[in-house]
């Protein structure tokens, strides 16, 4: 009696272990499968971080579900298990109000779309290339190849600039010559670096103002347009030639800060 007993255990064991490794494949499985499809309907570049972000949602739910499930499989209580579970939720709760916000200012970022994966902001101080948007943060590789991890709450709360939104890009340089330099020769010079310059664009019309007169010098303004795709190529080559022609033509600048502004346009 006492064998037969065993072995019936036995058997309800083993059918039991197989049922639940049964529904962990069908679940890896399933899980695989709306990845799948998830990656079908946000395949294009713009929608990368809702890709990102429906894969962790649908994992993450199908992982909860195949955990509820096994359990009612190994016979546990459930309502035990659900009320256990309401009081640590309500607990969890309590303790994690920052990355609930995080997790609602994700949201936003998902549908507001400000930026997409891919292109170059900055936040917080830190500029660099958008690797993933998460639920709770998103990441930044910065300039110098470092990782920046930015809660969701951060970039909710804070300006945020988009270098790489519109296609085209203006470079401004502003820089300081005296009363004794022609400005129709300058300007002329100017023009001429970009017609030169393969990186730059005749249109829109590069800028040119004089927004300042000191007492020895007048400050000017000038902006050049480029793609934004070669603004660092626009940005290098087009100081190389500055240098170059001021040089050869024997245009001395005061001793005075060149400021280097951007400006972007549609």
């Amino acid at each position: 009696m006492n064998a037969y007993i065993t072995s019936l255990l036995g058997t309800e064991l083993a059918l039991k272990v197989a049922a639940v490794f049964l529904v962990l494949i069908s679940f890896f499985i399933l899980s695989r499968l709306l990845s799948l499809i998830i990656r079908f309907f946000f395949k294009e570049g713009g929608n990368r971080q809702k890709q990102l972000v429906w894969r962790k949602i649908s994992k993450y739910t199908l992982f909860a579900l195949a955990v509820v499930i096994v359990l009612q499989i190994l016979g546990a209580d459930m309502n035990v298990i659900l009320g256990a579970a309401g009081v640590l939720s309500i607990a969890v709760g309590f303790a994690a109000q920052t990355s609930v916000s995080n997790l609602i200012s994700g949201l936003f970022l998902m549908f507001e779309r400000p930026f997409v994966i891919g292109d170059v902001i900055e936040v917080s101080g830190v500029r660099g290339e958008v690797l993933t948007i998460d639920l709770l943060s998103m990441r930044i590789r910065t300039m110098e190849n470092t990782l920046v991890r930015v809660p969701n709450e951060t970039v909710m709360k804070t300006q945020v600039v988009n270098y790489s939104h519109f296609p085209i890009r203006r470079h401004d340089i502003v820089f300081s010559v005296s009363y004794t330099v022609g400005l129709n020769d300058i300007k002329s010079l100017l023009l001429n670096l970009v017609e030169h310059n393969p990186y730059c664009l005749e249109e829109p019309e590069p800028l040119f103002l004089v927004q300042k007169v000191g007492e020895y010098f007048l400050e000017i303004k000038f902006g050049v347009w480029g793609e934004t795709k070669n603004f660092l190529l626009l940005q290098s080559t087009f100081a190389e030639q500055m240098r170059e022609a001021f040089i050869q033509h024997k245009i001395a600048l005061p001793q005075r800060h060149v400021h280097v502004e951007q400006r972007n346009l549609e």
